[in-house]
């Protein structure tokens, strides 16, 4: 008879346990699970031959003129195929005496959980969200904001260190598409 017991209440705790953390745990979150459509100027250049698992920065090139303006911003975005995405881990390098990161938000369909930037040429961030966000072949999940600092070439890398669904599950092959900023003095 005790066992039964004991077997009922470990039941009940897991049972509670499992009830919080798929609820949320009390906390209010988005429960919209609709792709937003992309608003003008937040389109992609391509998403042409992007693998699932890719993230990328749009424009995969960029030309800021510092005699117009220094300050300018590259996004960044995701093919999640048919799967939503819950958790990542993305890293972008960039040339810190051409260029320097400002700050990091998140996009239209992304969100963060930590963004460091405090490293000159090296960006580190990552999100969860229990529910997921999507699916889609361009989700919006990030965008970067620079500061233009001297003319010249800056190859922006991108490495995907992990990239999940809602199941904990891999999404495609997580891959990412380095860019380049090239700075000029035109005028």
């Amino acid at each position: 008879m005790k066992q039964i017991t004991i077997s009922i209440i470990i039941f009940i705790i897991i049972a509670i346990t499992a009830f919080l953390f798929h609820s949320g745990c009390g906390i209010d979150q988005n429960t919209d699970q609709t792709t937003p459509s992309p608003t003008p100027g937040n389109t992609p250049e391509s998403t042409q031959g992007k693998a699932i698992g890719t993230v990328w920065i749009d424009p995969a090139t960029k030309t800021v003129d510092m005699n117009e303006d220094v300050n300018f911003s590259l996004d960044v975005y995701v093919n999640s195929g048919s799967q939503k995405v819950a958790a990542y881990g993305i890293d972008i390098t960039y040339e810190d005496e051409i260029i320097l990161a400002k700050s990091v938000s998140a996009g239209v369909d992304g969100f963060i959980a930590a963004a460091n930037i405090d490293e000159p040429g090296f960006i580190s961030t990552s999100g969860f969200d229990i529910n997921g966000k999507g699916p889609g072949t361009a989700l919006h999940l990030l965008i970067i904001n620079f500061e233009a600092l001297a003319t010249g070439n800056s190859p922006i890398g991108v490495t995907v260190n992990s990239l999940t669904d809602p199941e904990t599950q891999v999404i495609g092959t997580p891959t990412g598409e380095d860019g380049n900023v090239e700075i000029i003095s035109g005028k």
